[in-house]
């Protein structure tokens, strides 16, 4: 599935897929970063190239830290099994989406230190 965000090659700054990259129904060809003036080819942010998400071991990440908070959860509290897998599983996918984004960001470090 494609992401609703990418990130900037150059300095990993996360940005929106939006309306800002199409105009009159047909696609820029390349748009500037604002932070760091990068220029990024549009046709590599529409084919997913440049996607954001979660990375393979931030859904590892997620799967074994909701099962632990859902476990705490059902154990320290009254909760019902599906209030807990919710919350549990929510603050998890939140843990998870911050890990994999600074996980892409030491990503692009270590391409950008190989220069």
């Amino acid at each position: 599935m494609a992401s609703a965000t990418f990130l900037c090659p150059n300095c990993t700054r996360e940005f929106r897929k939006d309306a800002a990259f199409v105009v009159y129904r047909k696609i820029v060809q390349v748009v500037s970063c604002p932070d760091c003036g990068c220029v990024i080819n549009c046709a590599d942010i529409m084919r997913g190239d440049l996607d954001s998400g979660m990375t393979p071991s931030g859904w590892q990440l997620m799967l074994v830290v909701g099962l632990v908070f859902t476990a705490g959860m059902l154990l320290l509290d009254d909760w019902q099994w599906w209030q807990a897998g919710l919350v549990g599983f929510l603050l998890s996918g939140f843990i998870a989406r911050i890990w994999s984004h600074y996980e892409w960001r030491r990503e692009a470090r270590r391409a950008e230190a190989e220069f």
